[in-house]
């Protein structure tokens, strides 16, 4: 994957949506390694959580989200 200036990481969780600026803060976020968290992306995986929420990570153009959403955990 190669990163733009503009692609962020969105991370689904349920119906919530979490925007990262790096696959590393992602993975903490998430309590994964950014090894793991690129294998997600590149194969389109879902994952479960321990609240049993469905998962799905991707990389999207950022150019649209307001930057208060970007790497806020909350």
């Amino acid at each position: 994957m190669i990163k733009k200036d503009n692609n962020l990481v969105l991370v689904n969780v349920g119906d919530k949506k979490h925007y990262f600026t790096s696959m590393n803060k992602a993975g903490l976020f998430l309590g994964l390694a950014t090894a793991s968290v690129k294998w997600a992306v590149d194969h389109k995986n879902e994952l479960i959580n321990n609240n049993d929420e469905i998962v799905t990570i991707e990389i999207i153009n950022g150019s649209e989200i307001p930057y208060k959403y970007i790497n806020n955990q909350r």
